[in-house]
């Protein structure tokens, strides 16, 4: 992976050259457990030690679920509640709002991240200063062509899609969702990733826009 993590930090960092000054904001979406966060963490990492400044930070996309509270008082919560992590569990109006601040804000800039202890989003735990040059958005749905979604894709400088063998991502769900409580044994985890996550990765593959680049996540 070392090889791919260099040539993306050299894409990111060629946008940034050619981008007048102005922050780019560079998106990787893919299926869960396709690798999205590690790939996001590596290269904004090695941005930060080849320019020997730290340009470059992290937003998932995590931090914009709804909340257990505000899934409660929808419509037909039980079924949220099984299907939480599919594109209508996130308020995605909310998501596109912050990305678009994201792109032309010259001050600090805060964002949620996800709390797994609690379940729940936790407010204002990510800091963006304005010293940032290029920001890389990981997430499941960030490339989705469904509405409002595809407005969030509008907004970025260049799309990034990570895909990965099924059984792969199969088992890196049941190991996340064991390790993470949310599920007490494995065929209880085996269940969520087969009914739920694997789903909605299929549904990712079948209905984002075109990616400026493709590459995979478990070679």
């Amino acid at each position: 992976m070392e090889e791919l993590y260099n040539e993306l930090t050299q894409k990111a960092i060629n946008l940034m050259n050619e981008s007048n000054g102005n922050r780019i904001l560079i998106g990787i979406a893919g299926p869960p457990g396709s690798g999205k966060t590690t790939t996001a963490k590596n290269v904004c990492e090695k941005i930060n030690q080849k320019q020997d400044a730290e340009i470059a930070a992290v937003m998932p996309m995590d931090g914009f679920h709804f909340t257990r509270n505000e899934l409660s008082k929808m419509e037909n919560p039980e079924y949220l509640f099984k299907r939480r992590g599919a594109p209508f569990t996130f308020n995605s109006k909310e998501l596109l709002e912050k990305v678009k601040e994201l792109k032309c804000s010259k001050t600090l800039v805060t964002a949620p991240s996800f709390n797994h202890s609690i379940k729940d989003p936790k407010e204002n735990d990510i800091q963006i200063s304005s010293t940032i040059k290029i920001v890389i958005l990981e997430g499941n749905y960030l490339l989705l062509k469904d509405p409002i979604w595809c407005e969030i894709s509008k907004e970025l400088n260049q799309k990034w899609l990570i895909t990965a063998d099924w059984e792969i991502i199969k088992e890196r769900l049941i190991q996340r969702h064991l390790n993470a409580g949310i599920c007490s044994n494995f065929n209880e985890a085996l269940e969520r990733a087969n009914e739920n996550d694997i789903p909605n990765g299929k549904y990712i593959i079948e209905n984002s826009v075109k990616p400026d680049f493709t590459f995979r996540g478990d070679i």
